[in-house]
């Protein structure tokens, strides 16, 4: 995936939702600590350093595949697209593969909110993990070998 730098302010100027590289994009999300590493806090950004009392990355947003949208931000256009598929876990990876295909891209601001828990699906990330997975073997066979692997 190439490398997109661009302020949140320009993400967030008119109601096309295009940055300053007039990108279009389906989720601008916030990192947290209890989420995909790209949008993890714990996880850090690569070759960032000190300006002052805050990092360089802090006014940047992030490319990245998927979101998880924790306290997120998504464009209508991107809504209106969006088949949101009958199933919790894996959701988020399906809605923004299928967008990406439409050519949208997902942006991870460095804006923190503090998540606790998980308190939608729960704790338990191996039942989480099978729940979905005759649901998606059964109406999303593209997705299932990315998700779970070859099928046996």
């Amino acid at each position: 995936m190439p490398s997109q730098s661009c302020s949140v302010s320009n993400l967030l100027v008119g109601t096309q939702y295009r940055d300053s590289c007039s990108l279009l994009y389906q989720w601008l999300d916030f990192v947290d600590i209890f989420c995909l590493q790209d949008q993890n806090i714990r996880f850090p950004v690569d070759n960032d350093d000190f300006v002052g009392l805050k990092r360089r990355s802090e006014d940047q947003v992030k490319l990245t595949e998927v979101i998880a949208p924790i306290f997120a931000s998504i464009s209508r256009e991107a809504w209106d697209t969006a088949k949101f598929p009958s199933t919790n876990w894996y959701s988020d990876n399906i809605i923004c593969h299928d967008l990406q295909k439409a050519g949208f891209q997902h942006f991870v601001s460095r804006a923190y909110v503090h998540h606790v828990g998980s308190q939608t699906v729960g704790t338990d990330f191996q039942k989480c993990h099978e729940e979905p997975r005759e649901w998606i073997k059964a109406n999303r066979p593209d997705m299932y070998e990315e998700i779970y692997g070859k099928t046996p």
